[in-house]
């Protein structure tokens, strides 16, 4: 690359108009720029094309003098003679060289500037049309996370009503599970309960059917049903529990009345006392129609 500063160098070293510093740096210029080098050699030959353009003259007689006295020969005897080459004439020359210097200078700086240009150019191109591939590609991304996002969403939609399935499925499970819990409840509750039968004796109703009494040993109650003739308001039947570990003596668990219309009865029951070693009951008629410690009255319903 050829700047503006050596072009202008150029151009007076293709006349050896250079001197002193500016020559030492357009010599340096030229061994490291072998293209400033062969654009000076064309100079050269541009203006010396342009030097044998001039017509022949006769050079001036002090010129030979002053040639004869630099190589130490005594200068021959002056003669009137006319000046053929007159220093006015060698300036036109001089400008047209310079002319064709600049001419040729410039014209090589068009060239150089032209084909920058086509070269900016050429990478204008290539900008707009990796520009262009960059939007596609911004384009087709977009239209893949597009894509992408719908899918995303169908399968979230997908998932939440199998979620809201296996939701709807955990709660069904879990109220059979509270089902189940309950009847397994009741039938442990079933298999811990006695079930204990009392039959009318010979001092009750013999026509009476049997009571049965559901008797849980763990929470120390029971319940009795029964059918018994009703009483007068001065009587009352009481419920005895009899345990081995009192000797057989029975233990209260609660006076009732039957009912006046049924003559039924459906009593919870509670023992005064512990009831540990078996489970046997006892139904009697209490006179006074008040709760006693031991039994007053017959017992008109016994336990096998």
């Amino acid at each position: 690359m050829i700047d503006e500063r050596q072009e202008e160098l150029a151009a007076l070293a293709a006349l050896d108009l250079l001197d002193g510093a500016d020559c030492a740096e357009f010599a340096a210029a030229l061994a490291r720029n072998p293209a400033l080098a062969k654009h000076v050699a064309e100079m050269r030959e541009t203006a010396c094309a342009l030097a044998h353009l001039a017509p022949c003259c006769e050079p001036p007689e002090a010129l030979k003098t002053r040639i004869l006295l630099s190589v130490g020969h005594p200068a021959p005897a002056a003669r009137p003679r006319a000046r053929l080459f007159p220093f006015p004439v060698v300036i036109p020359w001089a400008l047209a060289a310079c002319l064709a210097a600049v001419a040729a200078w410039s014209g090589e700086r068009y060239v150089t500037i032209r084909s920058e240009y086509a070269l900016l150019s050429d990478q204008r191109k290539l900008a707009e049309l990796e520009l262009q591939r960059v939007r596609n590609q911004m384009a087709e991304d977009q239209i893949l996370s597009q894509r992408q996002l719908a899918d995303n969403r169908q399968q979230l939609a997908a998932m939440s009503e199998k979620l809201a399935e296996a939701s709807r499925q955990a709660s069904s499970s879990l109220a059979q599970m509270a089902s189940l819990t309950g009847q397994l409840k009741v039938a442990n509750n079933l298999m811990r309960l006695n079930v204990v039968t009392l039959v009318p004796t010979g001092a009750g109703d013999t026509k009476m059917p049997p009571a049965v009494t559901l008797w849980d040993p763990a929470k120390q109650e029971g319940m009795l049903d029964v059918k018994l003739p009703a009483l007068e308001s001065d009587k009352v039947y009481q419920l005895w529990a009899i345990d081995s570990q009192y000797n057989n003596s029975p233990v209260s668990s609660g006076v009732f009345r039957v009912d006046p219309v049924t003559c039924t009865a459906c009593i919870y029951f509670r023992p005064d006392k512990p009831i540990k070693v078996g489970a046997k009951f006892a139904i009697s008629l209490e006179p006074g129609g008040a709760k006693h410690d031991k039994p007053q009255g017959p017992v008109v319903m016994l336990s096998d």
